[in-house]
């Protein structure tokens, strides 16, 4: 797990519950972070295993034609998963 560092200037330094507020955030987008980045290499390696694209699975995944095997179901949640967290705390990890 990553370190996390919050520095503050003498003029700056916030009360003892802005500090504890954003280490719970800084904390929670280190998380974030961590478990987009493991998605994305379990994406990679299904991406490797079948020979396409995620994006091509999963059009033919909705589409009714990737079957219901385990590794095939593995994927769609890991890449629902992956969107998930993208669509809910990617603009704050854009902004870090």
């Amino acid at each position: 797990m990553r370190k996390v560092t919050l520095r503050y200037s003498k003029t700056s330094e916030p009360s003892a519950a802005k500090a504890r507020k954003a280490l719970r955030e800084a904390v929670q987008q280190v998380s974030v972070q961590e478990s987009i980045q493991a998605l994305v290499q379990q994406l990679t390696q299904f991406e490797a295993q079948f020979g396409m694209s995620t994006v091509e699975f999963y059009t033919k995944y909705l589409a009714g034609r990737m079957g219901d095997r385990q590794a095939v179901m593995e994927w769609a949640g890991a890449y629902e998963e992956y969107m998930y967290l993208v669509q809910q705390y990617g603009h704050k990890i854009a902004r870090s």
